[in-house]
């Protein structure tokens, strides 16, 4: 078969600490891969956030220009948010460009592709976001029907990964990781494209429920061999992927994000009633209950957050919010006080959490679409997520309010390359970089407004 031009390899949430240093020995593909190329942390967007991060990367714009700030966005004219999809994709990615270019593509769980599209001339299968098994999880050339027979039921994301028992996850990580590199395999074999990519989200579930079980920092730390095992697997796994590679080929093995150990979670909707910005009318829930399920005041409300890696603040505005009482005269007082609260919260232990506190502008200049928060907190520099629930009686949580979880974002991934003109040594590279560098590699010129420098 004819090698691929450019072959991407995705490890969702893996941090250099882990795949660099504790895990060198035991993934000798990814160790030999950097000892013959160029590698070193690939930091990643603002917020390090899996859907903005890979369609930063596969775009080559800022999560400002996409609009895109996380896991979900806010709906116009209410309050209500819904999960981002492929639909909200508005720029062309690396594999559009090729099959307008005619070039064949081969994409493979790549976030954000469902629901599927895709032009003649890829074959792609959806992502996590992905219903169900029993949903169309192919576009363009690819053959479901195919790929079921071939592969079993389609497995697009990790089944209860903040569950309790700690080998069955690990078990449903290494099913859903043997399988998307078999799939992704065959479909570069049947399809001979010039262009292919895989992301296999397995590391993220694996970090989420096991890292404690691997990375020695951890507060928890409690060694577990058999979490060990995935990383192997995941390197088998590579190695059996990078065999398709060909002297020409131009390989990059990367990652969205890292992650680092979880300390707890801030309720960041108890702080706002704590402070009087946002008001309930039946007050606090006996049992905790997301804001979406409670009976808000909207007339006294100034604020509400959203929970998740990282917190998001927004004001309740007059002209956008359907109840919206701050008008824009009182927004820069409100932000004013909000960022001196945010900044002064000091931890459950008394002393200062180092937050990090920003306005839209701060990071994505002057212009940017969408809706992003009004203002952006990484609680204690991303050592503790945001806890959106109402009813816990108590600003700090232990732990994720959504079940048991190891691990936060960080900023920095991976990235490892190999190919025709690559410098070998170490070096920091930006997410936006492995848009250019494919792109550069395929022949194809980058759109305009686009980012990244050619690695």
């Amino acid at each position: 078969m004819t090698a691929p031009e450019v072959l991407i390899v995705g490890l969702d949430s893996m941090p250099p600490a882990i795949a660099f240093d504790t895990c060198a020995a035991i993934m000798p593909n990814l160790t030999r891969l950097r000892a013959d190329g160029a590698s070193g942390p690939l930091r990643s967007t603002d917020p390090p956030v899996t859907c903005p991060a890979w369609i930063s990367m596969t775009t080559g714009r800022p999560p400002g220009e996409l609009g895109i700030y996380g896991f979900r966005r806010r709906q116009t004219g209410t309050y209500a948010m819904s999960l981002v999809s492929a639909a909200d994709i508005t720029h062309p990615r690396i594999w559009d460009l090729a099959d307008a270019a005619q070039k064949r593509s081969v994409v493979v769980s790549v976030p954000l592709t469902w629901p599927p599209v895709a032009g003649p001339r890829t074959a792609l299968t959806s992502c996590f976001l992905t219903p169900s098994d029993r949903a169309a999880f192919t576009a363009g050339c690819a053959d479901a029907t195919e790929l079921r027979t071939l592969f079993g039921p389609y497995i697009p994301d990790v089944e209860d990964f903040r569950g309790a028992d700690v080998h069955a996850t690990i078990d449903r990580c290494a099913a859903l990781t043997k399988q998307h590199g078999a799939i992704f395999r065959h479909l570069i074999a049947r399809h001979r494209p010039h262009f292919a990519m895989m992301v296999d989200l397995g590391p993220d579930r694996f970090h989420h429920a096991c890292l404690r079980h691997v990375m020695a920092t951890h507060p928890d730390f409690a060694p577990d061999h058999r979490a060990l095992d995935y990383y192997r697997l995941l390197d088998n796994e590579l190695g059996a992927t990078l065999a398709l590679a060909g002297p020409d080929t131009t390989v990059m093995v990367v990652s969205d994000h890292g992650v680092k150990p979880l300390y707890g979670a801030v309720c960041i909707n108890e702080l706002l009633l704590r402070e009087g910005l946002l008001v309930l009318r039946d007050g606090p829930p006996p049992v905790p209950a997301p804001l979406s399920a409670l009976n808000v005041n909207w007339d006294r409300t100034v604020a509400f957050g959203e929970g998740g890696y990282h917190g998001r603040i927004f004001l309740n505005r007059t002209g956008r919010d359907p109840g919206g009482i701050v008008t824009p005269d009182r927004a820069p007082a409100l932000i004013d006080q909000l960022r001196r609260l945010l900044t002064a919260l000091t931890g459950p232990d008394g002393h200062p959490m180092h937050n990090v506190v920003f306005e839209p502008s701060e990071k994505y200049g002057d212009t940017y679409a969408g809706m992003p928060p009004d203002l952006t907190v990484y609680f204690d520099n991303l050592n503790r997520r945001s806890a959106g629930t109402v009813g816990h009686g108590t600003i700090f949580l232990p732990c994720n309010d959504t079940g048991t979880d190891h691990a936060n974002h960080d900023f920095d991934g991976i990235f490892a390359l190999l190919g025709p003109g690559v410098q070998r040594g170490e070096r920091r590279a930006s997410i936006l970089d492995i848009f250019a560098t494919a792109l550069h590699r395929l022949g194809i010129a980058a759109p305009a407004g686009t980012s990244g420098q050619v690695l």
